[in-house]
C-alpha cells in the first residue's frame, strides 16, 4: 500500500485562528437589535462590514483607536455575517450574528 497523498499549505489560517489572533467577540448573539463587537487589544484604523445572507451590505462602521464598537440600529430578523477589514490585516474570516 502506499502513502496517502497530503497537500501542504503555507502562511493559512482557519476562521478559529483569525477570531482569537483578533480576539473579536460579539454579543449578545443572538441579538435584538443592539449589539457590541469587542476587539481585544485596541484596533488603529479599519472598518466593520455586517452583511445579510446574500453577501449585501447591510451596515459599515468605521473603527479608529477603539477596542469596542456598538451598534444599536435595527436589522430585521436573520443571520448575518461580520467581518473587519484594514490596510494592515485586509479581512477577517466573517463571524456569524443571530438577530432575532
Amino acid at each position: 500500500m502506499g502513502s496517502p497523498n497530503v497537500e501542504q499549505y503555507d502562511n493559512c489560517t482557519n476562521s478559529i485562528n483569525e477570531a482569537i489572533v483578533l480576539n473579536l467577540s460579539i454579543y449578545p448573539n443572538p441579538a435584538e437589535g443592539v449589539f457590541v463587537i469587542e476587539f481585544g487589544n485596541s484596533i488603529e484604523d479599519g472598518e466593520i462590514q455586517v452583511r445579510n445572507g446574500l453577501g449585501q451590505l447591510m451596515m459599515t462602521q468605521y473603527v479608529s483607536n477603539s477596542s469596542r464598537v456598538s451598534f444599536d440600529k435595527t436589522l430585521a430578523p436573520g443571520v448575518y455575517t461580520v467581518a473587519f477589514v484594514s490596510t494592515s490585516l485586509t479581512r477577517t474570516h466573517p463571524i456569524k450574528l443571530v438577530v432575532r
